[in-house]
């Protein structure tokens, strides 16, 4: 059975965002789940092997919470042995996604990648995730979660990889949001040998939020953004005026959000509405949000692109009703409930039918036009509103 932190949220929905954000919430605990199936995988290859048993003679190495001393290691095996831990490496990495893969004792002590310095050894015996597989003998039960780690334990990993600075801002994320599952290595005839430890590194990744924003243009029919926010910044995102690198700061109340909830704002470069998912650690504590966004001013936007033809079109209409008056006040009924219907079509109100004159004159055929050119209006904002025109 594999065990994973409870996500919980109300399931009353007040919203199209707000449903995007518990959709890419779950599309986010999809992702742990493949890097718990990658940290299996790689277990079940390394146990299927004599590879542990290898790295576990020719310790002790550099930085595996050894005593120093002489060497054990027959440089040439080890080489050969790390080859071949190197070569599950990086096929799950391609497969999976996966940015680093750590293999160790029961004690936690680092079998490979070779030379880990103390603060990845250290990362490794205090997981709470290592913690509660070894506890939980004889069933060993994987486990996968979203941990905040720090940029001591990470840089020998992955480098300087993910260190996100905010756009147009002071505010700098240095440590790493990670999804990390350990899987149990079994030998072959039973009995936990050691522990793999796998993990994604999300910041500056794409892999998430783009698989995600796929998923709901797809349903949705309209581009929506989708962004990870971890220590009040974007660390990734699909929004396309934010450079490599960089994130947008995004207000206290999204950052400390603790449930799928909706948010008016200002975020980059105009007013959105922005919903969040939690994604919480092993405790069950927030660290993060998964965030769906979409432009807030979908009508501002519609009447910038066909407010110049209405208001021309208005103009045309008034100039031929007053030279109709003129020439005939018979019609001045008639006419006063025509501009009483331009008048509302001019204030932007194309939902209401506009009845007919019934009249076989002038006056009937201006209230025939006006009718289509409400019509053609109306579509036309409902066409720009399906696209979501940003």
């Amino acid at each position: 059975m594999i065990q994973r932190p409870i996500q919980r949220f109300s399931n009353s929905a007040d919203g199209e965002v707000k449903a995007a954000a518990i959709a890419a919430g779950q599309s986010y605990q999809d992702q742990e789940d493949v890097i718990l199936q990658g940290a299996l995988d790689a277990a079940q290859r390394i146990g299927s092997s004599a590879l542990f048993e290898m790295l576990q003679i020719m310790r002790p190495i550099p930085g595996a919470a050894s005593k120093s001393g002489a060497g054990l290691a027959n440089p040439p095996e080890r080489d050969k042995s790390l080859g071949l831990f190197n070569d599950i490496a990086g096929s799950l990495q391609q497969k999976y996604h996966i940015d680093f893969l750590i293999l160790a004792d029961t004690d936690g002590k680092i079998l490979a990648p070779y030379g880990m310095p103390g603060s990845v050894d250290e990362m490794v015996k205090t997981s709470p995730l290592v913690t509660a597989l070894l506890k939980d003998a004889p069933a060993y039960t994987p486990r996968v979660a979203s941990m905040d780690r720090p940029r001591p334990a990470l840089d020998p990993l992955i480098k300087d990889k993910g260190i996100i600075e905010q756009q147009g801002g002071p505010l700098k994320v240095v440590n790493g949001l990670v999804i990390e599952a350990v899987a149990p290595v079994l030998r072959v005839g039973g009995g936990l040998l050691g522990v793999v430890v796998a993990g994604q590194l999300i910041n500056d990744s794409r892999s998430i939020v783009d698989k995600v924003q796929t998923q709901l243009s797809a349903v949705r029919n309209r581009r929506m953004d989708v962004s990870v926010i971890f220590k009040g910044v974007t660390v990734a995102t699909t929004m396309t005026n934010v450079t490599k690198g960089h994130g947008i700061a995004v207000g206290e109340g999204i950052a400390k959000s603790t449930a799928p909830s909706v948010h008016p704002t200002d975020w980059g470069n105009g007013h959105v509405l922005a919903a969040v998912y939690p994604i919480r650690n092993a405790s069950n504590m927030v660290i993060a949000q998964i965030a769906v966004t979409e432009p807030q001013d979908v009508w501002r936007d519609t009447m910038t692109l066909i407010g110049p033809s209405v208001i021309a079109m208005g103009i045309a209409f008034i100039i031929t009703i007053l030279a109709v008056f003129i020439l005939s006040s018979s019609l001045s009924r008639a006419l006063r409930r025509l501009n009483t219907d331009i008048i509302r079509v001019g204030l932007g109100d194309f939902e209401e039918e506009i009845e007919p004159l019934r009249r076989h004159d002038e006056a009937g055929d201006l209230s025939e036009s006006l009718e289509r050119l409400r019509i053609t209006v109306k579509q036309a904002i409902e066409r720009l509103r399906r696209r979501g025109v940003e």
